[in-house]
């Protein structure tokens, strides 16, 4: 999802920092860009968001290359099923490091270059998971449900500064990491169970990005969006017959 957001950002004529703990996939973005973009502007750098020092390292380059940041898209992410009885502190920890308390030191260091300036727009990225449990997953759940709860309380403390703070929610999204960790089997009966009959790609996720960085969504804030083709509408009881087409 964030090389899909860095590549339609820059095409829009956004210069882009992409920040990843693998550099290489952060270079391997920025190299893509620089391939189908020639006006485009973008740099790749090495972050550990569960790192305050990194994080904020990572802040003052953007300022010092760029200028105040005016919007931050944060998309990473870590997920295993585990059941509850079997899961460990470790990968507890691990899970929420990564999800929410990276989503919280990136907010806190980019948020400070927005209160300064007065404006900006923050997208994070939650999950379906944000509102409802996942079985096998308590430790993904929770870490999402904290990150809808972070944008919103982001949204009514820093509305007063011209900060828009809004969560993705993404369902089954046909990121690499999901397609090599599942069947086809598995996708294929997925999409009997979502309402438009397709699982969402990086670029849908990334054309909602765009549009909550532009001025169109400016009287939106504090909102988590499901994007995940009407799943989260749909009623537990709702059979496949009812999903099929006629």
């Amino acid at each position: 999802m964030g090389a899909a957001v860095a590549r339609l950002f820059a095409k829009q004529g956004a210069s882009v920092i992409v920040g990843d703990i693998d550099e290489d996939a952060a270079s391997e973005v920025v190299k893509s860009i620089a391939d189908t973009i020639s006006s485009a502007r973008a740099i790749d750098r090495k972050v550990d968001v569960t790192d305050k020092g990194s994080v904020e390292r990572l802040a003052q380059f953007i300022r010092d290359e760029m200028g105040p940041a005016d919007i931050l898209v944060n998309t990473f992410g870590i997920a295993e099923f585990v059941p509850m009885l079997e899961l460990s502190f470790d990968t507890w920890r691990s899970t929420v490091n990564v999800n929410l308390t990276g989503t919280f030191l990136t907010c806190r260091a980019i948020g400070r270059q927005m209160v300064e300036q007065q404006r900006g727009k923050i997208i994070n990225v939650g999950s379906t998971a944000s509102f409802s449990g996942v079985p096998g997953m308590v430790h993904y759940t929770a870490a999402k449900h904290g990150v809808l709860g972070l944008t919103r309380a982001l949204a009514v403390e820093w509305g007063k500064y011209n900060i828009h703070v809004n969560c993705i929610c993404p369902g089954a999204t046909t990121t690499p990491l999901m397609l090599s960790s599942t069947t086809e089997q598995w996708r294929t009966d997925r999409k009997k169970r979502v309402p438009t009959g397709r699982l969402s790609s990086p670029e849908n996720q990334a054309h909602l990005a765009l549009f909550l960085a532009s001025s169109e969504s400016d009287n939106l804030s504090g909102a988590g969006i499901p994007t995940d083709g009407g799943v989260y509408a749909m009623a537990a009881a709702t059979s496949n017959d009812a999903l099929a087409s006629d």
